[in-house]
């Protein structure tokens, strides 16, 4: 019975709107048409562009995969796991491509990798911040690293004329609800995090295996909430000044059920990768979407985590 009400109220809507729209006179119709059209030129023609632009990269990039295996490193505490001599033979080797997100510079691990990729989607790591200064320092000074980053970055950096590493674009327009899609060359369907933009273009690339490490969904550990009921979040991170810690109640005015439900919303969107070729080396990773190895060649002897099997 709700459903038929509410399709009539529908109808009687339409209705009413083409009537009123048939009583307006030319002006004021001439004035609908132009805002519709001032609409569609802001919101539609750019997201037209992004497309274009990330199809024609993305295929670039799939093109210029050079091993059979990724590996896509978070900023988790996990991803010191890693063995970083094993990983710099298996990219001498061409047996396996590293990628690495966001502020991978700050960690330990960036003075023994030398990554293959790194994917950007902050708009505070957009070279015109003066916040990833040093960021865009490091990467220039790694000119054989390469950029992927939201199309709609396009226009600022290709006028960037001292930046020499290669840049690759990925649609980053968001169509949450409306399609499940982990395409890269269309508009996401899960939520604005870099880790899973990643996971997107990687798996877009055609690795066979997909390793991966300190994506592990774990920021909600340093959670907190005071006598005043503020809650905050503190750095969990594999650099210890990766971030200060935020006053959530200050920035966003959220609660703890607020928190918690976008938590459960970036698990479960964890799910829409679970077709590619996916495996966790942290076995103890909250992330339950992809298998996972405790014992990988990857890791650390010393990190293994030991089965009754062994």
């Amino acid at each position: 019975m709700k459903k038929v009400l509410i399709h009539f109220a529908d109808r009687i809507n339409d209705l009413r709107a083409r009537r009123i729209h048939r009583e307006l006179n030319c002006k004021e119709k001439f004035i609908m048409f132009t805002l519709r059209f001032i609409n569609i030129t802001i919101f539609t023609f750019p997201r037209l562009r992004n497309r274009r632009i990330a199809n024609r990269f993305m295929e670039s990039v799939k093109s210029a995969r050079q091993a059979p295996r990724a590996l896509l490193i978070g900023n988790s505490p996990s991803s010191n796991q890693l063995d970083i001599q094993i990983i710099k033979e298996l990219q001498r080797t061409r047996n396996l491509e590293v990628f690495v997100m966001n502020s991978f510079y700050k960690s330990s691990l960036s003075l023994g990798i030398d990554p293959d990729y790194i994917i950007l989607s902050d708009p505070t790591h957009l070279s015109s911040c003066n916040s990833s200064e040093d960021l865009w320092t490091w990467m220039r000074n790694n000119e054989n690293l390469k950029i992927v980053c939201p199309a709609s970055w396009e226009t600022t950096l290709s006028s960037e004329s001292s930046l020499i590493n290669p840049v690759y674009y990925f649609n980053d327009d968001e169509a949450l609800f409306k399609t499940r899609s982990i395409n890269p060359t269309k508009p996401r369907s899960y939520p604005s995090l870099t880790a899973m933009k990643g996971l997107a273009v990687v798996g877009f690339m055609g690795y066979q295996s997909i390793c991966i490490i300190g994506i592990d969904n774990s920021q909600f550990e340093s959670f907190s909430c005071d006598a005043t009921n503020r809650i905050s979040l503190s750095s969990n991170h594999n650099a210890p000044d990766y971030q200060s810690t935020i006053d959530l109640t200050e920035i966003w005015d959220f609660s703890s059920a607020d928190y918690f439900y976008d938590v459960s919303v970036i698990f479960r969107a964890f799910r829409l990768f679970r077709n590619l070729p996916i495996v966790n080396l942290n076995p103890e990773s909250y992330v339950d979407s992809f298998e996972k190895n405790h014992k990988s060649e990857l890791i650390l002897p010393e990190f293994w985590l030991m089965s009754e099997r062994d």
